[in-house]
């Protein structure tokens, strides 16, 4: 029989107090967010898919709480294999067009591809954690990480508004096209190229794994770990691809393209978000901080280049649309550009074991903790 604490990760009460204000701060600044961006009956089919989301989340620790008195271990997280995610997705993709936005088939279309990957490693790596574990991890990074990275890439835009009112004439809040374009080639254009390529990865890639942090020491295995960090960056991209696939639902056929990207870029956040929770690991358990900096630096050179070539992409898709007769050099950049996105995204894809052995390998097991480890089975 496992003791209260180890049933309850021995998290604390202040930490649990700490990480409730950090929900309702990030929820807060995300409901004004949406607000200012959309009207509430765009928002309907967003919203009723995150309602289902969370309860999900939050019905499946509730269960694990009630049969955690009943069961000898903790059960096992294993995820169904990565060709049974994609059939789903892909039912998910036509129920969204056929019924027009229908909220499960979007949550279906925004979870399974970051879902997909983190099956491809945990797969692979065994069973190295748990369910309960799993959904906590997800939880924190969908309702408290991410409502809080947004929160924190506005603030450098909520200071210049600040200071310059001036500019608040440039943001294109009313989804306007020609509002878009004046936004990322005016004045805040290089405030945004900043946003975009370095400020965003950078406070993304701190916060993803933030309930592995606070997990600390209780971490089996620098392999618990990856997968724990990929989690994290996983409930990070569900979030986020709820939010561009549900406030574009009027528009099918960008729609569809950018469902497309978002499967092409499903590897991107978990990848990311676990390189950083390895180097974690290894450096609470053996201080390398040496290992702490070298995997926070291949996630930021993952994310940047990620977003400088999405941000470029976006550009000239922008630029082009304005045009009647757009320059074949130009179309050809764009190409060009779509061409490279969809090879990073491959590339990640198709290395993630080896991915995961480079971020995990000179980290090795901590002693055993107090908290129950998983059978070797299931």
């Amino acid at each position: 029989m496992t003791s209260h604490k180890a049933r309850t990760l021995g998290i604390s009460l202040s930490i649990r107090l700490f990480l409730g204000t950090l929900l309702l701060t990030g929820v807060a600044a995300a409901a004004v967010w949406l607000g200012l961006t959309r009207s509430p009956a765009a928002l309907r089919p967003l919203l009723f898919a995150m309602a289902c989301y969370a309860g999900a989340i939050g019905g499946g620790l509730a269960l694990l709480g009630a049969l955690a008195a009943r069961a000898a271990a903790p059960p096992i997280f294993r995820l169904p294999a990565v060709g049974w995610l994609m059939a789903l997705w892909a039912v998910s993709i036509v129920g969204v067009i056929w019924q027009e936005g229908n909220p499960v088939a979007l949550l279906f279309a925004a979870a399974l591809p970051p879902l997909a990957a983190v099956s491809v490693v945990s797969r692979r790596r065994g069973p190295v954690t748990t369910w309960q574990r799993t959904l906590l991890v997800l939880g924190v990074g969908s309702f408290i990480a991410t409502p809080l990275a947004a929160a924190l890439e506005a603030l450098p835009f909520v200071a210049l508004l600040w200071l310059r009112p001036n500019f608040r004439s440039e943001l294109p809040f009313a989804g306007d096209p020609a509002a878009l374009a004046r936004f990322l080639f005016g004045p805040l254009g290089p405030l945004l190229a900043i946003e975009v390529v370095l400020l965003g990865p950078l406070v993304e890639e701190a916060l993803k794994p933030l309930m592995v942090y606070v997990l600390g020491r209780r971490l089996r295995s620098a392999s618990e770990a990856f997968l724990l960090g990929m989690i994290g960056g996983a409930a990070f991209a569900i979030v986020e691809n709820l939010a561009y696939l549900g406030l574009t639902l009027d528009e099918r056929a960008p729609w569809t393209v950018n469902a497309l990207l978002r499967l092409v870029s499903g590897a991107l956040h978990p990848v990311a978000s676990g390189f950083v929770a390895a180097g974690y690991y290894a450096w609470r358990r053996e201080g390398r901080g040496d290992l702490l900096l070298r995997n926070f630096a291949v996630a930021l050179a993952l994310h940047a280049t990620w977003n400088a070539i999405a941000g470029g992409l976006l550009l000239f898709a922008v630029r082009l649309s304005e045009l009647a007769q757009p320059p074949a050099l130009e179309a050809l950049l764009l190409l060009a550009l779509l061409l490279g996105l969809t090879a990073l995204g491959l590339l990640l894809w198709l290395g993630l074991e080896n991915l995961a052995r480079f971020a995990t390998r000179q980290a090795r097991p901590g002693p055993p903790t107090q908290e129950e480890a998983p059978a070797a089975g299931g």
